[in-house]
């Protein structure tokens, strides 16, 4: 008996710990956005302010939403970024965590396919695990903290969306109704939502033995022509983006071969164009030719129609990661083909690796089935041990990559938003227009948008006087070491920490003394840079990126001998504590 209870047990904690299992890049990915997202607009992100503004007044056009971005209509993705915006009083990190609610939202469609489609419980749970690694990587990191990225993952949702419903037990009628719905939305919410008029209805079509090939022909000609229509009104009045190069704009096909296969592998590589891209080809490579041996294997036993259930969902999410890279290909050649390893990309490559993984178990099982002996087993079970050695090799530096992306931005983005929000009362285009990716004067003018219908945090500052500003005093919280000028170019160097956290301090402020005004600032630390021996000091290796230098032109500050003094900065709260040993400038 006792023996009995303590098997009960064992196994029960098995069970537990495999449903937990999944969860865990889940929960990593949340932690990490929760210490490294910044709530402050980037890039792109500031030119929703006049669509904010108009929603705010109540202006707003049907005209407004279907407006062009780039290549995209942001139709329904607009209603959810002013649905998000105005719920969370601008908060950028809302969109963040929604651009992770939707990935789990695909991860659970994907579940569903893996229920209809893999053969036993213990397959379901292996795929299932290396799914959440896929979908929850930190290799998306640019899409993860960037909130205006979650259209991508938007689409990624409807995809799978689109997959469910074309796969499901509904009969022709409703899939063509309820696929068309889902690909409609999408088309008019991310570019990629196009492809949903060539992977979801049709593939879904093929599931039905009872139909004949008349009767699938006129529900093909039906369905090209709403996609046909729904093309027509996309490109009404359609602007190719001028700074966008020419489509297909290289002569040489070994550039397509590379973008291509680069594309599809930087999920599992360090995703950034200064990185080599041969590990992600090399990569992309393995599973385009793992994924066209097991469609291939799939056609040549096409008449199976168990078979055909099984593998045409994973055919299908495979298309879509390949289709995006063959488009991303063909739009953007002319950037290079190390433009292939962008992170943003990897919120698309990572269903090549999903559906391959899926294949293979399924076919797995197929070729066990259909082969009397077992004399390929061990070769098999080989191929198995180094593929997943591989994966988790590689999803181990793509993590790593991740987490070290987001570590990094978050210190940039913040010294971005401390000089965006000192813009209005001193000249820091140099610098938000570097940290935050924007166009200096427009970045300012969409800043102060946003901060006068609410959704700025915290407010842009209207004054130059430290004494009208937010300031606390905290000791040892850095100093400046010293001034040097050569003519009349001056140059600031120190290293400031905030309390509490002992990391580097969001930006630094330089002020003047005034005899009527008292400090006034006038610049924003222009340069970042370590300071090991600080760390070394203090015994702290956060504050080892404390290090920073402002360089500015003397004639900005009034004549004659003044103090020069310098405040570390809280961006998020607007705060300023002033260092230690302030210098005279002559």
């Amino acid at each position: 008996m006792a023996e009995q209870t303590r098997r009960r047990t064992v196994f029960t904690s098995k069970k537990a710990a495999l449903a937990i299992l999944p969860f865990l890049p889940l929960l990593y990915l949340v932690a990490l956005i929760a210490r490294y997202g910044v709530d402050v607009p980037f890039a792109d992100e500031f030119t929703f302010a006049p669509l904010l503004e108009k929603a705010h007044a109540g202006t707003l056009t049907v005209a407004d939403l279907f407006a062009q971005h780039n290549e995209h209509r942001y139709f329904f993705t607009r209603l959810l970024f002013i649905g998000l915006a105005f719920a969370f009083q601008g908060n950028l990190r809302a969109e963040m965590f929604f651009s992770v609610f939707l990935a789990l939202l695909a991860g659970a469609n994907l579940w569903w396919l893996l229920r209809k489609t893999a053969i036993s419980t213990s397959a379901q749970t292996l795929l299932l695990c290396l799914f959440s690694l896929l979908l929850f990587s930190p290799v998306q990191a640019e899409n993860w903290i960037w909130g205006f990225q979650f259209p991508l993952f938007f689409c990624n949702f409807l995809f799978t969306c689109g997959l469910v419903a074309a796969f499901s037990g509904l009969n022709p009628g409703k899939k063509f109704a309820l696929c068309g719905a889902i690909a409609l939305i999408a088309s008019f919410s991310f570019g990629g939502g196009v492809l949903l008029w060539v992977l979801t209805f049709p593939l879904g079509l093929l599931i039905h033995r009872e139909i004949t090939w008349k009767t699938m022909t006129a529900w093909l000609v039906a369905w090209g022509a709403v996609a046909a229509a729904t093309m027509a009104l996309y490109f009404f009045h359609y602007v190719k983006p001028p700074y966008h190069p020419h489509i297909a704009a290289s002569r040489n096909p070994v550039d397509y071969f590379l973008y291509v296969t680069t594309f599809l592998g930087a999920h599992l590589s360090r995703a950034a164009r200064s990185e080599p891209i041969f590990q992600a080809a090399l990569v992309g490579t393995v599973l385009l030719v793992l994924w066209s041996v097991a469609v291939a294997y799939a056609f040549r036993h096409r008449q199976d129609f168990e078979l055909r259930r099984r593998i045409l969902p994973w055919v299908a999410l495979g298309s879509y990661a390949i289709l995006n890279a063959v488009l991303a290909a063909a739009a953007r050649i002319g950037f290079g083909v190390s433009q292939a390893l962008d992170s943003r990309y990897t919120s698309f490559s990572l269903y090549l690796g999903g559906a391959t993984a899926a294949l293979i178990v399924i076919l797995k099982h197929e070729v066990y089935s259909r082969t009397a002996s077992r004399r390929f087993e061990g070769a098999i079970v080989r191929l198995e041990t180094i593929l997943l050695t591989a994966f988790a090799v590689l999803t181990l530096t793509a993590f790593s990559w991740g987490r070290s992306f987001m570590i990094e931005s978050q210190g940039t983005r913040l010294w971005g938003k401390g000089a965006l929000l000192f813009s209005n009362v001193m000249e820091t285009g140099e610098i938000h227009d570097r940290y935050l990716m924007a166009n200096a004067p427009e970045a300012r003018a969409y800043a102060n948008t946003l901060d006068k219908i609410g959704l700025l945090h915290p407010s842009m500052l209207r004054t130059a006087e430290i004494a009208q500003l937010k300031t606390k005093q905290h000791p040892d919280l850095g100093f400046v070491d010293f001034i040097t000028t050569a003519g009349s170019s001056c140059s600031v160097v120190g290293w400031a920490i905030l309390p509490g956290t002992s990391t580097r301090a969001h930006c630094v402020i330089l002020s003047y003394e005034d005899p009527a005004r008292g400090a006034v600032a006038f610049r924003v630390a222009d340069e970042i840079h370590n300071r090991p021996d600080v760390a070394a000091v203090l015994k702290k290796p956060a504050a080892e990126a404390s290090g920073w230098t402002c360089h500015f032109d003397r004639s900005i500050l009034p004549a004659g001998d003044i103090v020069v003094s310098a405040w570390a900065m809280d961006a998020n709260h607007a705060i300023l504590y002033q260092l230690g040993t302030p210098k005279l400038l002559h």
